[in-house]
């Protein structure tokens, strides 16, 4: 138990406390979308708000699609 206890301070210590989100924007038929990258996870969201709680989790393959003009249909629903 005392090396789960070790490894899991050094797993939290190489994490970040604040994350960083890159930002990509997609032009669609005179529309602009955003999407985000988070830096440390390379996890993808859909959506352009501050809070990326409020954004749409999303693939590599969403963001890909929409630079070819097409978008999910749960993204438009927005």
């Amino acid at each position: 138990m005392l090396w789960y206890l070790i490894e899991g301070a050094n797993i939290q210590q190489s994490h970040p406390k604040e994350r960083h989100y890159e930002i990509f924007y997609v032009l669609i038929e005179d529309r602009q979308y955003a999407f985000k990258r988070d830096t440390f996870s390379n996890l993808w969201y859909f959506g352009d708000d501050e809070n990326i709680e409020n954004c749409i989790p999303c693939s590599r393959k969403d963001f890909d699609e929409a630079k070819k003009g097409w978008l999910s249909a749960r993204f438009t629903k927005i």
